[in-house]
């Protein structure tokens, strides 16, 4: 639950691959009471107003910014360019607190294990003990951090 004790609303940035995983964890998790996607922001015009993953593409990333009550996770992913995730993180300016921490249930987090804002770990995920995952994190299915 949230610190409410109210389901949080997440606006997914990115409707790439990452970005419609993200979006089915969201639907995993809103089983739990815990998260709702209510959609996606993305920088693609020919995106928005349209629907991916049965969410709609609500505007550009900066509608993050005028969404004040949503919690944010950032999804795009580019192998070419690692820096992508940062690069729109520092751009929206956002404080931490507004940034979602998502982690499926399946995934087995040791009790001593530190996680930044807006990190996203997928399904079969473990990391033991002592292990520091960093903020901004995509933690892809079945990856083991010990």
């Amino acid at each position: 639950m949230s610190e409410s004790g109210s389901v949080r609303q997440v606006l997914i940035i990115g409707a790439g691959g990452f970005g419609r995983e993200t979006a089915s964890l969201l639907a995993a998790l809103a089983s739990h009471d815990t998260f709702e996607a209510v959609g996606f922001a993305d920088d693609s015009p020919q995106l928005i107003g349209q629907s991916v993953a049965g969410l709609p593409v609500l505007g550009p990333v900066e509608i993050a910014r005028d969404r004040g009550e949503l919690g944010v996770v950032v999804t795009v992913g580019n192998p070419k360019n690692y820096g992508v995730r940062r690069s729109i993180v520092e751009r929206l300016g956002l404080d931490d607190q507004r940034y979602v921490t998502l982690i499926h249930p399946s995934v087995s987090i040791g009790t001593q294990v530190g996680l930044g804002a807006g990190t996203v770990i997928l399904a079969g995920c473990v990391a033991t003990q002592g292990v520091s995952i960093g903020r901004h994190v995509a933690m892809m299915p079945n990856v083991v951090l010990t």
